[in-house]
């Protein structure tokens, strides 16, 4: 498919979750005089919430791996950052296309303008430092009326069934004082910082409505800027915190998520590039990285470019249906690097996929839930690497 067509509005999406929507801001209009205090919910918004997602939950019970006979083949597909509007319009839509559930590792800085910035208090950082900028506008709405779009996506997102999780905050890289160099205390001090950007996005930007129908605690994992830091400083900072699952690690095709560090690990696979004998992982960054070196390609390349990236991720799909079944675990980015080729490679794939027998495209959570619940000799069983 062209890219044109590809950045779409949303279609009709289910009724009960624009019907929760409607109540929501209802209930917000009566208790205006009362704010609810930070970092919660009312109990009557509260309880819709959590029907909502328990109704999404009931219509797509993931089954367990029967005796002998192979698992579910698991798609997880996350989005690092979830801050451009244009980009959430157009996966919300191939979310509604295709069944696919996705995890949205949101930036906390992005719950930020400029004029509020200084509410940001990083680690080894000036208050309001950031390497990402903050609320992305795209040339639309003033930064605050962004922010009100983004709690709006965000609250569709989750009461669809997807899941939101943790992109840190600030996006620091530098060799001397990004998130590789940082220890125990600061990520304690990351975390706590992108809790508090969540739970009062409100307060912090004067923002009367609309409100988050979640709050920091329905947070359960991670990914960290650029995969880096320290998993001895990182992993008891995420237990201490509550989380069950860090997604910022790799390993060879076939392996399945595991336990180390009191959390599951969701890898990202180093995938063999279709057409040559080598690897790189399964993300679209390292894929514009292997491509052209992260840097814009000629346009006259980005259809070889695209159909490169999407035979990649069909050769990791085909490898794993026909072998162990791992799953299939691919971080992409808002972001339109080289025309949109991964964005629309990833769309392709999806809907190439996704209602495939025995295939089931889920977030980071639920594939979680997926595994808690087997028989710990199964997953003994499956988590052998592929040779």
């Amino acid at each position: 498919m062209s890219t044109s067509r590809r950045f779409r509005q949303r279609g009709a999406g289910g009724l009960l979750v624009a019907l929760l929507l409607a109540a929501c801001s209802q209930s917000q209009e009566r208790n205006a005089a009362a704010p609810t205090p930070p970092g919660s919910t009312s109990p009557s918004v509260s309880a819709g919430v959590d029907a909502t997602r328990a109704h999404v939950a009931a219509q797509r019970r993931l089954p367990p791996t029967a005796p002998g006979q192979k698992p579910p083949q698991f798609i997880v597909v996350s989005f690092d950052g979830a801050g451009n509007p244009n980009l959430w319009k157009h996966w919300l839509q191939v979310s509604h296309d295709t069944g696919a559930h996705f995890t949205f590792f949101l930036s906390g800085v992005y719950l930020l303008t400029e004029a509020t910035r200084k509410h940001y208090l990083p680690p080894r950082h000036a208050p309001g430092s950031s390497d990402i900028g903050f609320a992305i506008t795209e040339g639309g709405p003033d930064p605050v009326a962004a922010i009100g779009h983004l709690i709006d996506n965000l609250n569709t997102a989750y009461l669809s069934g997807h899941e939101i999780g943790s992109h840190f905050n600030g996006h620091f890289c530098s060799l001397s004082r990004g998130v590789g160099s940082w220890n125990r205390a600061d990520w304690t001090q990351e975390i706590h910082q992108f809790d508090q950007l969540m739970d009062n996005v409100n307060a912090n930007n004067g923002l009367s409505s609309p409100h988050p129908v979640f709050t920091s605690k329905a947070v359960l994992g991670a990914r960290t800027p650029c995969l880096a830091g320290k998993p001895s400083a990182l992993y008891p900072a995420e237990v201490a915190a509550g989380w069950r699952y860090d997604a910022s690690t790799n390993a060879p095709e076939g392996v399945w998520p595991f336990r180390k560090g009191g959390l599951w690990q969701m890898p990202l696979a180093s995938a063999r590039v279709a057409g040559t004998s080598r690897h790189t992982l399964s993300s679209d960054y390292n894929m514009y990285t292997f491509q052209t070196s992260a840097k814009r390609g000629p346009a006259s390349r980005f259809p070889a470019l695209r159909s490169q990236a999407l035979a990649t991720w069909q050769g990791l799909y085909d490898r794993s249906y026909r072998g162990d079944r791992s799953p299939v675990i691919i971080g992409n980015h808002f972001e339109t690097w080289n025309g949109g080729a991964y964005t629309d490679s990833l769309t392709d794939f999806l809907e190439a996929n996704c209602r495939k027998p025995d295939t089931y495209c889920v977030s980071n959570e639920e594939l979680l839930h997926w595994l808690q619940a087997e028989p710990p000799a199964t997953l003994a069983a499956l988590s052998k690497p592929r040779s």
